[in-house]
């Protein structure tokens, strides 16, 4: 049965039946020709699994959603609520930031200024490049520098997100290049 759905796939949807069943080469041999770091999330019931990718090194770790969920409800209700505690969000932004990068970045050594995120579940709500990548130890206390001088991970990455590492590397137009219907695209 499956294999007759398969067949009905590649006969009437041909561009779909290719990005879903015959990339099966997977993502790293493309990811070795670009220069960003991609890092990659599954959101889980019981767990969160982060995998990065960088230059050959492979790097991965698993989070209980347990450890995740609080700190991560508290940063998002901060960005999208006025008037929430500037400790709790210094706090909970530096400890999303060990949970959901710090191990990749370090397995990468630092070295790639420019990463490629592809969240899912309620990460896909977290503006990343908000995360604090060193602990504050004694947060400000005037109101008009409470976020100004903060170490933010856009201070030190450029940062791009992406729905899939598939689609995100695929090149649209390689297929109207063989075809020559690139000139009939450009006509």
């Amino acid at each position: 049965e499956l294999d007759s759905l398969l067949e009905d796939f590649e006969e009437h949807y041909p561009a779909y039946h290719q990005l879903k069943y015959q990339n099966r080469q997977g993502i790293l041999p493309l990811l070795a020709e670009r220069q960003p770091s991609l890092i990659t999330y599954f959101w889980g019931d019981q767990f969160v699994l982060v995998q990065g990718y960088e230059q050959g090194v492979l790097a991965q770790h698993i989070i209980p959603r347990a450890e995740l969920d609080a700190g991560l409800k508290s940063v998002l209700q901060h960005i999208y609520s006025e008037g929430q505690n500037h400790n709790a969000f210094v706090a909970n932004s530096h400890q999303l930031y060990e949970q959901l990068l710090g191990p990749i970045l370090r397995a990468f050594g630092g070295v790639n200024r420019e990463l490629i995120i592809i969240p899912d579940g309620e990460l896909a709500l977290l503006p990343f490049e908000i995360l604090l990548t060193e602990a504050v130890i004694e947060p400000a206390s005037d109101p008009s520098v409470l976020y100004k001088g903060l170490p933010y991970l856009m201070q030190s990455y450029e940062i791009q997100y992406a729905y899939s590492a598939s689609l995100r590397f695929q090149d649209p137009l390689a297929e109207r290049r063989k075809t020559g219907g690139l000139d009939q695209l450009l006509a």
